[in-house]
């Protein structure tokens, strides 16, 4: 998520990010997307992990 606006960013990733990742790999499960499927294969981390942090947050209460 980005942006100022985290609703909004929340919003594009439910109806937008979300559901074009799934119609891609829906796509490849169906022998298509083959150019989505190699970039996949090239640089999984780049399309995986790009949605977490290397470090871990902690917030404990006094």
């Amino acid at each position: 998520m980005t942006g100022d606006d985290p609703a909004a960013s929340v919003r594009g990733l439910a109806f937008e990010d979300i559901p074009d990742a799934v119609a891609k790999a829906e796509a490849a499960i169906a022998g298509q997307g083959d150019d989505w499927l190699a970039s996949v294969r090239a640089d999984w981390q780049r399309h995986f992990a790009s949605f977490y942090s290397e470090a871990l947050y902690f917030s404990f209460p006094n």
